[in-house]
């Protein structure tokens, strides 16, 4: 029934009183702002960063990267040549008769439970918050999503900064900061209408970077090994 109430043409979510639009995916659309980190950007950061170890041969290389200031630095390298404003198309969307999250873009940051089964690079699959083994004691959805907004506020995935960004009965949006690099990450959680206690998930880098697709991917298995201690569980697996 939420869904549907959030679901028309567009799907809009709004922030308290301020009325601030967060969240407004037009129906069918699936556009994304990806910005891009090219190898020679990559290649000039990390020069300029060898030239500032190579001023000081007294630290070393490790050392210099573990400095926070010289962390900093380097953030700030990256911080002025990419695009990390909140993207658009998050939120639901309504493909045929299904509400669901959004699908990724053809880029490997990005993992789904909307996309198909047969895309290894982008698919993952959804979780249920009532498996068999809880059959006996289920949960409402009330009592998951107080699970799930415990397990998003204290599982520590890489040290990255969490953010609340909307949380309604049935979704939950959060921002992922890098605190060395201040690249942000967004990830979404639906709970699906319906009988089988499922919740859909999505998670993108806002910066296309070598390792953002397995950070991706990490932050997701390390929230389900903390799910699973409440008894959540993929589903089909």
């Amino acid at each position: 029934a939420m869904a549907a109430a959030c679901v028309t043409s567009t799907v809009s979510f709004r922030l308290g009183a301020s009325g601030r639009n967060v969240l407004a995916p037009r129906q069918r659309q699936h556009r994304f702002r990806a910005a891009r980190v090219s190898t020679d950007v990559v290649a000039d950061a990390r020069r300029r960063a060898d030239e500032a170890v190579s001023e000081k041969p007294a630290r070393g290389r490790r050392e210099f990267f573990l400095n926070s200031s010289s962390v900093f630095v380097l953030g700030g390298l990256f911080g002025g040549m990419v695009d990390n404003s909140r993207p658009a198309g998050l939120g639901l969307h309504q493909y045929g008769d299904i509400v669901t999250l959004g699908l990724c873009p053809p880029k490997p940051n990005c993992v789904s439970t909307a996309e198909d089964l047969n895309d290894d690079s982008h698919f993952v699959p959804s979780w249920t918050y009532n498996p068999e083994e809880r059959a006996r004691n289920p949960v409402s959805q009330k009592e998951a999503m107080a699970e799930l907004l415990d397990v998003v506020n204290n599982t520590d995935c890489d040290g990255f900064e969490v953010n609340i960004v909307t949380k309604l009965d049935d979704y939950l949006y959060v921002e992922y900061k890098d605190p060395r690099l201040g690249f942000i990450d967004d990830v979404e959680f639906f709970f699906e209408p319906g009988e089988f206690s499922r919740v859909a998930y999505r998670t993108a880098g806002r910066v296309e970077s070598p390792n953002n697709a397995k950070t991706q991917r990490a932050r997701i298995k390390t929230l389900r090994l903390a799910l699973e201690k409440k008894k959540w569980k993929s589903v089909g697996f």
